[in-house]
């Protein structure tokens, strides 16, 4: 009996190793629309992806000219670092896309911690915290859209 061909396994490291990160600008807001078609639908979370563009707090991942993937970093829980939002396009996502974007977050994140919520039901992405070193930390009770979160941190700078 034949045996069916075997699957090649890439690693995400080989699957995304084309991407850039990059600090996002402003005119990648109508890009980061497709990525996250929430920004069309919800005029706060537009206005904390402008913020965080004007600021200087956003990060995109591109494959070539397009962007595929976008976080955001500030100090706006506990005065730790503090992650609102990561998002990858359906298309990109397990190719190592997160991966990369966290890596960016933590080595510009100038304080001790980084915590990021992840939806309850979200269980890919709590693997992924996971698998970054990220350990649970708590839970919120709702979030906006009414479904608890998961918040995780990780330590990145010893202690003083």
């Amino acid at each position: 009996m034949k045996q069916a061909p075997q699957p090649i396994v890439v690693s995400t490291s080989e699957a995304f190793s084309a991407a850039t990160v990059r600090t996002g600008a402003k005119d990648d807001l109508p890009a980061l629309k497709f990525v996250d078609p929430l920004l069309r639908a919800d005029p706060d979370r537009a206005q904390l992806v402008r913020d965080a563009l004007r600021d200087g707090q956003c990060v995109v991942a591109t494959d070539g000219d397009d962007i595929v993937g976008y976080a955001i970093v500030n100090d706006g829980f506990l005065y730790e670092g503090f992650v609102p939002l990561l998002m990858v396009a359906i298309s990109s996502r397990r190719c190592g896309v997160a991966t990369r974007l966290l890596g960016e977050l933590e080595r510009r994140c100038a304080k001790q911690r980084l915590f990021v919520p992840v939806g309850a039901s979200n269980v890919p992405a709590q693997c992924l915290l996971e698998k970054c070193g990220y350990a649970p930390s708590g839970h919120t009770h709702v979030n906006d859209a009414g479904e608890s979160e998961n918040v995780y941190f990780k330590h990145l700078k010893p202690r003083r």
